[in-house]
């Protein structure tokens, strides 16, 4: 009788809704060289962890002290994490691998692969984070070497292995270079909705040398995400220590101005209006095959909605399928839709339901089971249009 009440026992049933909320989506993940590095602090092939600017001395502490044959380079990731540093304060992930003796070796370490030991090496590596650090990075870029296009293929393709986002660098020459990489028939780029292109190169304070755009733009769209939401667009945002580009870029509202140029061929690029420099641009490099994912936002609420679902619906795993399953799952995706909502300011909106179609009794019997998600994003205002009309003066104003 130790069990014993006489009244009402209460319990709380683990079959119930659940809520989620959103993965995060602003880790960095950048693969470059460094060879002033301390290898101790940024060992090659290696993911780290950079979350205080004070860590990027790191990379520059063995200068050496007299010249060397051949000579060794700071490399691409200094003065482009400085730059990304500039922008906010932010989390990053580090993979740093070693320059070649030549550039084509140095291409063929970025891009990286598995070992001889079954390691993995270059932005392959980026893989690696989730395990070694707990972060899963979702903002991935190459400063400089991304200009190569077989690097940057390479990158696209990881990216979607990764379901993140990354950017690229245009070569920096001229607008009409840049526009060229993705109106040209046979360009490798242009059905990858996970990626944008940029260009021009950017002139920083206190650097010698050009820092390739997509460094700059991987920090804006980190800083966005967390200032104002993954659905915002990285365009129309004001950038720090920028003094100016590689070409001149002016802004301008007619459709042969350099900016509409570039931006109606898909390059993203720099502006100096409104008071100094700020990103400028929306499309992915498919906005002509991919119009469901032409724009920024969309891409980037898509995969943080399919991420967010993976990682909070583990609790749903090996349930029995029955009713209160099916009733839990989907209230459980509609209540975190509608936060998305509330939160976004109604610029992400969608709903959950059971596929009854194929939810079918062999399916389940299988241990399947079928969901369909509808949600939309707001696409960014890119083009205002207004029109004004002149009324003739009335001629009550006149006689008074």
């Amino acid at each position: 009788m130790a069990d014993f009440v006489h009244g009402v026992v209460s319990s709380i049933s683990d079959n119930s809704t659940r809520s989620i909320s959103a993965v995060a989506t602003s880790v960095i993940g950048i693969v470059g060289t460094a060879g002033w590095a301390d290898p101790a602090k940024f060992p090659v092939n290696t993911p780290v962890l950079v979350n205080d600017v004070t860590q990027l001395a790191g990379l520059i502490s063995n200068k050496p002290t007299k010249e060397t044959d051949p000579p060794i380079t700071q490399g691409s990731l200094p003065d482009a994490l400085n730059l990304m540093f500039d922008q906010a304060n932010l989390t990053c992930v580090v993979i740093r691998v070693d320059e070649g003796a030549d550039d084509k070796t140095t291409q063929t370490n970025i891009i990286g692969g598995v070992n001889g030991s079954g390691h993995r090496t270059g932005m392959q590596v980026l893989i690696d984070a989730q395990s070694v650090l707990g972060l899963t990075p979702k903002i991935l870029c190459v400063p400089s070497f991304s200009k190569i296009v077989d690097v940057a293929s390479a990158l696209c393709t990881l990216t979607d292995e990764m379901d993140a986002f990354c950017y690229l660098d245009g070569p920096g020459s001229s607008a009409s270079d840049a526009i060229k990489i993705l109106t040209a028939e046979s360009s490798p780029l242009t059905g990858y909705n996970n990626a944008m292109l940029c260009d021009p190169w950017i002139k920083a304070a206190g650097v010698a040398d050009m820092i390739p755009p997509s460094a700059l733009w991987a920090a804006i769209r980190a800083k966005t995400d967390n200032e104002k939401g993954v659905w915002r667009s990285s365009s129309n945002q004001k950038v720090n220590s920028v003094i100016g580009t590689s070409y001149p870029v002016e802004y301008a509202n007619n459709p042969s101005s350099t900016s509409n140029l570039l931006n109606g061929a898909g390059v993203a690029c720099i502006v100096n209006y409104g008071g100094g420099f700020r990103t400028w641009g929306n499309y992915t490099c498919a906005f002509k095959t991919d119009s469901q994912f032409a724009f920024e936002p969309a891409r980037r609420v898509a995969s943080m909605i399919s991420d967010t679902l993976d990682e909070t619906l583990m609790w749903a795993v090996d349930l029995p399928t029955n009713a209160s399953y099916f009733n839990n799952v989907t209230a459980s995706i509609n209540g975190f839709m509608r936060d998305l909502s509330l939160q976004s300011d109604s610029a992400v909106n969608g709903t959950c339901t059971a596929n009854k179609d194929l939810n079918t009794e062999t399916a389940l019997d299988q241990g399947q089971s079928y969901f369909d998600i509808d949600f939309s994003v707001a696409s960014p205002a890119q083009t205002i249009n207004c029109k004004l009309t002149k009324q003739l003066q009335s001629t009550s104003s006149s006689n008074s």
